[in-house]
């Protein structure tokens, strides 16, 4: 099975080539039985040009990849700003997220 990176650099590289960031910087994070990592990035310009499925294009995009004992979700945001409060918040959620017993 592939490591959390490796899935979450999978899923980003669709949006490298129009990204102002030349690398993807992986977040790795941990709560309780769950674990995973996210990754952020922004439009070249501000333009939104990131489609997440067949949705309205952003200018910024982040995925995560969570596991759990049982399923892996990669799960993705778009939004205006990468700097925005609520583009900051669905990433604190996701990586908050917590299995119940």
């Amino acid at each position: 099975m592939p490591d959390t990176i490796e899935l979450l650099n999978k899923a980003m590289a669709q949006y490298a080539d129009r990204s102002k960031d030349s690398t993807i910087v992986p977040v790795e994070f941990t709560n309780g039985k769950l674990f995973g990592a996210h990754a952020t990035l922004g439009s070249n310009n501000g333009q939104p040009v990131f489609r997440i499925f067949s949705g309205p294009p952003y200018s910024c995009v982040s995925t995560a990849i969570v596991r759990a004992p049982k399923a892996t979700y990669s799960i993705s945001i778009g939004s205006g700003s990468c700097e925005g409060e609520t583009h900051k918040t669905a990433l604190a959620a996701i990586a908050g997220m917590s299995l119940k017993d």
